[in-house]
């Protein structure tokens, strides 16, 4: 068994040695072996000399050592090659260090320390993966300024003319300035393979060619009207307090990898917002009374995408704001959040959600500015999704409240987040969907700018009985009747003695049939119910 790592790295690395008739010797018998062309051999020959006892070889290496037989140009392009045909992978210490390393694949590595000619790698039999491997091969010595910025441009311009290449496609449709595309691409090429976003400043000095040209392409491209931005090319995440990062806009990705769509890099200013992605989401059946079920499905439809971009072309025509905002009231329990949760998911649309409780929680004088980069986060981020994501206030009534003539520091905070508020929802645009126990709270100037106020009453008695029959499917029918008869009840209760049962039952502690410990159960929750209640009632 030929261990080629190990005959190549005991060569002396001078030229003399890389020049004589025994390596020359070698490398044909390395080449019959590795079958590729002898300038990619030459260079995969002297990656084995230099690789050693180490795992990785830096690219300036392997120029230094080449220098005096090819030129750097070749050495690079062999290089991509290699890396395109399965031999070679790019590593770095750190995006933009200048000292990319290569290491082995591992069928290279196994082919090459046991003459395996199983394990030679071979060059991926997809013709666009591998176009989109040479694209991002030369990207990657751009990076390691290999080749200058011109050199990438005319690359660039040359793959542009690839028109059945998706990627390209995309690009070409947005018709952008050449300047646009070659750092559009370069971003492109670097997520897809390398998972994460650019700095702004880092990317802008690779493309800069002096101060004043770093400084002009900084301010345009710090502008979320920039064509790159608008034209859901590019996304940039503004950061507070470290640097603005740069990537591919989700719609451009998922014409290469529809997965794409789902996974976003979401960066917020505001951190008492939580941002979930809709495909996360479980789908649930939700069951209401009829009385409401007519307004819900009026709400899903116009969530649809087709049906809200309609909308929002018929309400600016009108000189209109297109927000919808949408007032979720009921009982703890009844579905309100999880209602929210659902529409979210139905209409393909992420949830931004807002956590009032963290928001009460900070010191005076910030909340002001943190209710206002709740809207800002959500203008932002709406610029750079295919379907404008759905703002969620939770408990909502914590911050619609009346507003009050106490001039305490702290009624003065509330008033001023109230009047705030008040501005943002009458310019709002996208989706707001607000919810709450006690409705009645709201100061009227908050309840005029609800488009839809849907009331979520506790499920009546048929309703009782479809919820009983979908979770717990084993009950006789004869007893969901009298439990949905004997007591009031919400699919949130029935959720939680499910979640007990379930317990006993892996535990090995449930005893009596299921029904009995439920109607022991809502007896209990109704009992507690009634005592809440007292000192309470008008």
């Amino acid at each position: 068994m030929r261990n080629w790592l190990n005959e190549f790295s005991k060569n002396k690395r001078t030229i003399s040695e890389i020049s004589s008739e025994k390596f020359e010797g070698q490398l044909n018998e390395f080449k019959s072996f590795v079958k590729i062309n002898l300038s990619m051999t030459f260079v995969l020959a002297i990656y084995c000399m230099l690789r050693g006892k180490k795992n990785f070889v830096k690219i300036e290496e392997l120029l230094e050592e080449l220098d005096p037989h090819i030129e750097n140009d070749t050495v690079i392009f062999q290089v991509e090659n290699l890396f395109v045909a399965g031999w070679f992978m790019f590593g770095e210490e750190g995006p933009f260090s200048g000292s990319d390393h290569i290491y082995l694949t591992h069928n290279a590595e196994l082919a090459l320390k046991s003459s395996n000619t199983k394990a030679i790698p071979k060059k991926t039999s997809k013709k666009e993966d591998a176009e989109i491997m040479a694209m991002y091969a030369r990207a990657v010595s751009f990076r390691n300024k290999n080749i200058r910025p011109q050199e990438w441009s005319q690359y660039v311009r040359s793959v542009m003319t690839n028109k059945d290449l998706p990627l390209i496609s995309y690009l070409i449709s947005k018709k952008l300035k050449r300047i646009d595309v070659n750092m559009a691409l370069y971003v492109g090429l670097i997520q897809i393979f390398e998972k994460y976003k650019i700095e702004l400043n880092q990317l802008i000095y690779l493309f800069s060619d002096n101060q004043i040209d770093y400084a002009r392409k900084k301010q345009e491209l710090s502008d979320l009207k920039h064509p790159l931005f608008e034209k859901e090319v590019l996304e940039i995440n503004i950061r507070d307090h470290s640097s603005n990062k740069i990537g591919a806009h989700r719609s451009w990705m998922a014409v290469q990898n529809k997965k794409y769509i789902s996974i976003p890099s979401i960066e917020l200013k505001n951190k008492t917002l939580e941002w979930n992605s809709f495909q996360k989401i479980k789908e649930k059946t939700l069951l209401y009374n009829p009385s409401i079920n007519k307004q819900i499905d009026l709400l899903k439809k116009i969530l649809e995408p087709i049906h809200f971009k309609k909308f929002i072309k018929q309400v600016r025509k009108n000189g209109d704001y297109a927000g919808i905002i949408i007032l979720l009231s009921g009982g703890p329990g009844t579905g309100k959040t999880e209602l929210a949760k659902q529409l979210a998911l139905l209409s393909q649309r992420d949830l931004l959600t807002f956590q009032v409780a963290q928001q009460r929680n900070m010191y005076l004088g910030e909340s002001e500015k943190a209710i206002e980069s709740v809207f800002d986060d959500y203008r932002r981020l709406s610029k750079t999704m295919e379907n404008a994501p759905i703002l969620f206030f939770n408990e909502a009534d914590s911050v619609f409240g009346s507003r009050t003539n106490n001039q305490s520091a702290i009624s003065q905070t509330e008033n001023t987040i109230q009047t705030i508020l008040l501005n943002e929802l009458e310019t709002f645009e996208g989706i707001l969907i607000c919810t709450t126990n006690v409705p009645d709270q709201f100061d009227e100037a908050f309840n005029r700018r609800f488009l839809m106020h849907i009331v979520i009453d506790n499920p009546d008695q048929e309703i009782r009985k479809a919820l009983l029959m979908q979770i717990f499917p084993t009950i006789p029918e004869n007893h969901v009747s009298s439990l949905a008869e004997a007591y009031n009840f919400t699919a949130a209760e029935l959720g939680k003695f499910k979640k007990q049962w379930d317990l006993q039952k892996i535990t090995g502690m449930q005893q009596g049939k299921i029904e009995t410990n439920l109607a022991d159960f809502l007896q209990k929750s109704s009992q507690k119910a009634n005592y809440s209640s007292i000192g309470y009632s008008i």
